[in-house]
């Protein structure tokens, strides 16, 4: 399985292993668990909004499932595979199909208009205007004058024409 030239195995089926200068180490550096969980968090995150979508649009359990497995699907092939360059715009149709309304779409497209249902509102009776005119009365409240004096011809009132 995977001998290379030197007789060595590789890591894959047809991966050759290069030969390391004695005393050397291959490269692999850990990543720590916190960036991991981190990236996990933000692929969730990412993955949540056009989810939201299909479960706003009363999709079922199957296809929101469904939808998920294919794109971390086409994310994993993306990352690891050759196959980049064709699964990277794959990878982007699929993440928006959520977004796209068909239907409404198409409509708008083919000059249809969308059915406009009405529906009553049941509204109360106008109630008749209510007089809010303060009553008239012989009696006046303090402060006013009711023996015909306005309020400018009292002494120490302000009058605003020149003297």
């Amino acid at each position: 399985m995977g001998d290379g030239r030197d007789g060595r195995r590789g890591w894959a089926v047809g991966h050759r292993t290069r030969r390391l200068p004695a005393g050397r180490q291959p490269y692999h550096r850990p990543v720590p668990a916190a960036i991991v969980l981190l990236l996990l968090a933000l692929a969730a995150l990412v993955i949540a909004v056009p989810v939201r979508r299909l479960v706003r649009d009363g999709r079922s359990l199957s296809t929101i499932v469904l939808y998920v497995v294919v794109l971390v699907a086409l994310a994993v092939g993306v990352s690891e595979l050759a196959l980049a360059r064709y699964l990277l715009p794959m990878l982007g149709v699929v993440y928006i199909l959520p977004f796209i309304t068909w239907r409404a779409g198409f409509d708008r497209l083919l000059g249809r208009r969308p059915a406009v249902r009405v529906s009553r509102v049941d509204r109360p009776a106008i109630e008749a205007a209510r007089n809010v005119t303060p009553p008239q009365s012989g009696d006046a409240p303090d402060g006013d004058q009711s023996d015909g004096e306005s309020a400018d011809t009292q002494p120490g009132a302000r009058s605003d024409t020149a003297e």
